[in-house]
C-alpha cells in the first residue's frame, strides 16, 4: 500500500507499507499507531494474530481496549476466534501498551510480550492459555485480573524486568502456578494478586516490595514459608510466616505447616487483615493464642475458619467481617476488655454514638447450635454481616427489645437455607435500610418476616426499596403473624386433603400425611379460638394478649415441627416453600 502523495513524480519505496486494512481498525494519533479492533474477516483459518511494527509507516505503540474481545461474541465463556492460539510481535515492535480486555478468553499458549511493553491493562490476558510468561524488560505495571484465570501458567520470569506495580488479582486462580521469581524492583503486590495459586509451597519478597494487599496468600494450601529478604525494610519472616520488620505487624499465616497450635509472638499489636482466612485451604490449626498488647484484628481476618481463641483485654478495634463464616460455638473475651464481651455466646461491642452509650451485635458464630436465635433485649444495632450463614430456623426479636438499628447486610437472611421466619415481636418499628436482609444472591427466598404489627411496620419501611419497581414489602417477606398461621394451617389442610396427583398418589405418601389429621385439627380448633378473642381485643386485659402472643408462637413453632417431619414432599408440596 503507497502512503506517499500520487501527485508527486516520483514514488519512493520508503513510502510502502503493507496493507492492514483488512485485518485490523487503527488509527493514527499524534504521529502514533493505535490497532483499535481485529476485524479479520476469514479469522476461521487463522491461528495467529501477528501485531506489525508499523502501519501506514507510523510506529505501533498501543494495543486499544476489548482488541480481539467483543461480549456479544463470547459463547459459554470462550472467544469465536477458537483457532487463534499465538500473538505473534513484529521484530523490533515498539507496542508499549496493551488495552483493557485486549486478548481475554482467546485460546492463546504462546506469546513472546516485546521488551518495549511498559503497561499491561485489566484482564487483557483473562482466562488464557498460555503456560510461561516472560514480562518484557521495560514493564512497569500489571494491572486487575490481567493473567487471572489463566489454569495452565504454571511459571512467570520477572527477573529481568522493570515492574514496580503488580495490581489486585493480577495472577489469580493461576492453579498451575508454582514459581515466580520477583524482580528487586516490585515494590507493591495489590489485593488477591496470587488468591488460589494452590502450588506454592515457598514464595519469596525481594527488598524493594513495600506494600503487600488483602488476600495475596489466600488459598494456598501448601505454603510453608514466605522467605523475605534480610534488606527488606517492611517485612521479615518468623518461622515462615509473614510480619512487618518491627514485628507489630501480623500479615500472614502459612497453613502448609499444617501445626495444630500457634502462639502470637508478644510483640504483635495488629493482625493484619485477611491474616488467618481460608478460601480453599483444609486447614489443620485448631487453636491460637493471642498476645496481651494485641489491640487490632483487621478485616477478615478468621473468615471461614473455625479456629479457637480469647479475644485479650488489650483489643480496642476490629474490623468489619472479622469473623464472617467464623464457625466457632461461641466467642470467648477477656473479662478484662472494657470494649467487647461475650454475650449469649454472640460478639457484642459497647459504642458511644453521639454522646449515647449503644451496645451493638458485631458477629454471631456460625456454629451456633440453638434452633431458634433469640436477640438479647439490650442490643440497640446490629451491625454489617453479623453472620454469614446463621444456620436456625428462627430469629425473633423479644417484645422487650431496645433495637434501634440494623444496619447493611446485617442479616443476609437470603443466604441463610434453614431459616422459615424472622419473628418480630415489639411494637414500635426500628430503622433499616435497603439491605439489611437482603443481598444480591438470593439462596433462600422462602423465609417470611412475621409481625402482629403489620401496619406500623410497613408505613415505617415503606421507602425500603430493594431493587427498581419492584414491590418493597414482597420483596422483604413481611407478613402479618395472624396470616402466617392461617397460611400454614391452610397448606397443611390442603396437604392433607389431597388425594391424587395426576389421578394417583401412592399410598405411602397418603398414610404419612394422615398420620397428622390429629395435629392439624388441634392446630386449627386453637387458631379459631384466637381469632374469637381477637375480635374482642378492647376488653382483653395486658395479660390475656400476652398470652394470646405467647399461644400464637407456640401454634408457629407447631407448625414448623410438623412441616419439617413430614417424611416426604415429593408429591405433596407443603410447607414453607409456599407460604
Amino acid at each position: 500500500r503507497y502512503i506517499g502523495d500520487w501527485s508527486s513524480d516520483v514514488c519512493s519505496s520508503d513510502l510502502y507499507d503493507v496493507d492492514y486494512t483488512k485485518d485490523f481498525q487503527y488509527e493514527i494519533i499524534d504521529g502514533e499507531a493505535v490497532l483499535k479492533k481485529f476485524i479479520k474477516v476469514d479469522y476461521e483459518d487463522c491461528n495467529t494474530i501477528f501485531i506489525p511494527k508499523t502501519v501506514d509507516l507510523y510506529p505501533v505503540t498501543k494495543i486499544d481496549d476489548n482488541f480481539a474481545y467483543e461480549e456479544e461474541d463470547i459463547w459459554g465463556g470462550f472467544s469465536k476466534y477458537y483457532n487463534i492460539t499465538a500473538i505473534e510481535f513484529d521484530k523490533d515492535s515498539t507496542v508499549k501498551f496493551i488495552g483493557k480486555r485486549a486478548f481475554q478468553n482467546l485460546f492463546i499458549d504462546n506469546v513472546d510480550l516485546p521488551d518495549t511493553i511498559e503497561k499491561i491493562d485489566d484482564f487483557a490476558f483473562y482466562c488464557t492459555l498460555i503456560s510461561k510468561l516472560k514480562l518484557p524488560k521495560n514493564i512497569k505495571s500489571i494491572e486487575s485480573y490481567s493473567f487471572a484465570f489463566c489454569y495452565r501458567l504454571f511459571s512467570v520470569d520477572f527477573n529481568d524486568s522493570d515492574l514496580i506495580s503488580i495490581g489486585n488479582y493480577a495472577f489469580s486462580d493461576c492453579r498451575l502456578l508454582n514459581q515466580v521469581n520477583l524482580s528487586n524492583k516490585v515494590e507493591m503486590i495489590g489485593a488477591n494478586a496470587f488468591q488460589n495459586c494452590s502450588k506454592f509451597t515457598e514464595f519469596y519478597l525481594p527488598a524493594s516490595v513495600e506494600t503487600i494487599g488483602l488476600n495475596v496468600f489466600s488459598g494456598f494450601p501448601n505454603l510453608v514459608e514466605i522467605k523475605v529478604d534480610e534488606n527488606n525494610q517492611k517485612f521479615k519472616s518468623i518461622d515462615g510466616n509473614l510480619y512487618s520488620k518491627n514485628g507489630t505487624i501480623f500479615y500472614r499465616y502459612c497453613y502448609g505447616k499444617k501445626e495444630t497450635e500457634f502462639e502470637m509472638p508478644s510483640t504483635v499489636k495488629i493482625l493484619f487483615d485477611g491474616a488467618f482466612n481460608v478460601v480453599n485451604e483444609i486447614i489443620y490449626l485448631e487453636s491460637i493464642k493471642l498476645n496481651e498488647g494485641l489491640t487490632e484484628i483487621g478485616d477478615l481476618v478468621f473468615e471461614n475458619t473455625s479456629i479457637g481463641f480469647v479475644i485479650p483485654s488489650t483489643v480496642t478495634s476490629i474490623g468489619q467481617k472479622a469473623f464472617y463464616g467464623w464457625s466457632g460455638e461461641e466467642f470467648k473475651v477477656s473479662k478484662e476488655n472494657k470494649k467487647y464481651i461475650s454475650l449469649d455466646g454472640s460478639l457484642v461491642c459497647h459504642q458511644t454514638i453521639n454522646g449515647i452509650e449503644n451496645c451493638v451485635l458485631y458477629a454471631i458464630p456460625e456454629g451456633y447450635s440453638k434452633e431458634s436465635y433469640v436477640l438479647n433485649k439490650s442490643i440497640k444495632i446490629i451491625d454489617s454481616y453479623v453472620c454469614k450463614n446463621l444456620k436456625v430456623s428462627s430469629i425473633i426479636i423479644p417484645l422487650d427489645s431496645e433495637l434501634v438499628e440494623i444496619r447493611d447486610n446485617a442479616f443476609i437472611l437470603s443466604s441463610y437455607k434453614n431459616l422459615k421466619y424472622l419473628l418480630i415481636e415489639r411494637e414500635n418499628p426500628f430503622k433499616i435500610s435497603n439491605y439489611s436482609f437482603y443481598n444480591e444472591f438470593v439462596y433462600n427466598s422462602s423465609y417470611k418476616i412475621i409481625t402482629s404489627y403489620i401496619d406500623a411496620y410497613t408505613e415505617a419501611w415503606k421507602d425500603i426499596q430493594l431493587e427498581d419497581e419492584l414491590d418493597t414489602i414482597a420483596n422483604l417477606h413481611l407478613m402479618s403473624l395472624d396470616n402466617y398461621i392461617y397460611t400454614m394451617i391452610s397448606n397443611l389442610a390442603n396437604g392433607i386433603a389431597a388425594s391424587s396427583y395426576d389421578g394417583y398418589l401412592a399410598y405411602k405418601y397418603f398414610s404419612s400425611v394422615l398420620d397428622y389429621q390429629d395435629d392439624y385439627y388441634k392446630l386449627n380448633t386453637a387458631y379459631q379460638n384466637i381469632l374469637s378473642l381477637l375480635a374482642f381485643s378492647d376488653d382483653l386485659s395486658i395479660d390475656d394478649l400476652n398470652y394470646i402472643k405467647s399461644f400464637t408462637i407456640a401454634i408457629i413453632n407447631s407448625s414448623v415441627k410438623l412441616f419439617s417431619e413430614l417424611p416426604d414432599k415429593s408429591l405433596i408440596e407443603i410447607g414453607r416453600a409456599h407460604v
